[in-house]
């Protein structure tokens, strides 16, 4: 089974005000750390789905399993820069996707196999969506019967408003909401450095 992650790396990073994936974290950057989780994971290839304008100066890291791909559209919305990544996945003729987010430096390498180990025991579900207290956030894994329907999201929509009201897929709980966090403003990248000072 061959199963790619899609790290969505294209974001404006406009309610951050600086280019959030840069920023400080752990021993290096926001951005790569979050890379670096999907790399140790058992992912066949990890496509990067960034701005044509982003030199991509905060990461460190080369790994063969990497694809870059640049989203000339990713200004009109986070559907498009997921977009780009699910016509990457189908030419690399993959089964699934995990959809990662590049400002969530705390999703491990643990949870990425989980997802993908628990889809190896049910093919037939057509999605893993990670949960905490209802709230459903990426990871999310994507069988590739979902794809057409990726692929018609427009907007700054993300994957997450076409799973509300489907039952042909499964919810995982987690009970610890770091687990899930995303960074996209001051203030959220502010209370990580508080929590870690406690």
């Amino acid at each position: 089974m061959k199963i790619a992650g899609i790290f969505l790396a294209a974001g404006s990073s406009k309610r951050m005000g600086v280019n959030k994936l840069s920023l400080p974290f752990q021993t290096s950057t926001i951005g790569n750390t979050s890379l670096s989780h999907a790399l140790l994971s058992q992912l066949h290839t990890i496509i990067v789905v960034h701005r044509p304008n982003d030199d991509l100066f905060w990461m460190n890291k080369s790994d063969k399993r990497v694809h870059f791909v640049s989203c000339i559209r990713a200004e009109k919305g986070q559907a498009y820069s997921l977009k780009c990544g699910v016509q990457e996945a189908i030419h690399q003729q993959v089964n699934a996707v995990v959809v990662l987010l590049a400002d969530q430096p705390f999703v491990t390498s643990t949870m990425i196999n989980h997802l993908m180990f628990t889809y190896s025991k049910q093919p037939f579900l057509s999605f893993i969506a990670p949960r905490f207290q209802g709230t459903m956030a990426p990871p999310i894994l994507f069988a590739d019967s979902m794809f057409p329907l990726l692929l018609s999201l427009e907007g700054d929509i993300g994957a997450r408003k076409i799973l509300k009201h489907r039952s042909d897929g499964l919810f995982l709980s987690y009970k610890e909401k770091k687990w899930l966090y995303d960074i996209d403003t001051k203030e959220a990248y502010e209370h990580v450095f508080r929590e870690r000072r406690k």
